[in-house]
């Protein structure tokens, strides 16, 4: 699983070892020892990581439809 971050980063779950909240947002620390900053709180990085399934169907022209 993948913690999808506001600048397009992605961050493999299984590197992840803290995610710790401050005034500036939230530092996401890594078991290879980075630390990255998102604006998002914890909890919006949850739910960012584990979002609702939407079932679509690809149409001709890249139009999309829901199941």
């Amino acid at each position: 699983m993948f913690l999808f971050l506001e600048s397009q980063d992605v961050v493999a779950l299984d590197k992840v070892i803290a995610l710790v909240r401050d005034e500036e947002g939230t530092a996401i620390h890594t078991d290879d020892g980075i630390a990255l900053r998102s604006a998002f709180r914890p909890e919006t990085l949850r739910r960012r990581c584990f979002p609702k399934r939407i079932s679509k169907v690809a149409r001709m022209g890249g139009e999309f439809l829901d199941d």
